[in-house]
């Protein structure tokens, strides 16, 4: 092995292999994961966004094969995107291009982006704010039903109407972000 690679979900300073911010991963702030990574395997360590790897695989041999400007899109426990432009990884000024989570969009909370917890559109559209919600919603009707995400989407998938109309709305604050 000549090189580990590792991606974090969350902000990373790729320059100083930190990851800067990870709400979703409890006490990852200003975590120094390069250095652990090399300390214990005694092998040169690359950290980058796990969303940014993603896109970098997609331009390798995926669907943006031989594209040089792409956005490349993912929704699973967060909201991130890897933005390439020029066939080059855009990763900010502050290390942020791509974290989308953190947008504002009408019909959401307003509050200011804070990157010690997830924004407002990852609460709206991730695995975990889809847990939330119908967590939420279930205890507004007095039920007991708590479900994983996945739950959630294959009860919609069985006609269940609520859990159509509570997708529905997730599905409309990604729309209005794209």
């Amino acid at each position: 092995i000549l090189h580990l690679a590792a991606g974090a979900p969350g902000i990373t300073d790729v320059s100083a292999g930190r990851v800067l911010s990870a709400p979703n991963l409890t006490g990852w702030n200003d975590v120094p994961l390069r250095d652990l990574l090399q300390a214990k395997t005694r092998i040169p360590t690359t950290i980058e966004n796990d969303v940014n790897l993603g896109a970098l695989g997609e331009s390798w041999s995926g669907a943006a094969r031989n594209i040089a400007n792409f956005v490349f899109l993912s929704i699973g426990t967060g909201a991130g995107a890897g933005i390439v432009l020029n066939g080059t990884l855009l990763h900010g000024a502050t290390w942020s291009a791509g974290e989308v989570g953190y947008m504002l969009v009408p019909g959401l909370p307003d509050d200011p982006p804070a990157t010690d917890r997830p924004g407002a559109l990852e609460t709206a559209i991730g695995g975990h704010g889809i847990e939330q919600g119908w967590m939420d919603q279930a205890r507004a009707s007095r039920s007991t039903a708590v479900l994983r995400a996945t739950d959630v989407f294959d009860l919609a998938a069985a006609g269940d109407p609520r859990a159509r109309e509570f997708l529905n709305r997730a599905a409309g604050h990604l729309a209005m972000a794209i």
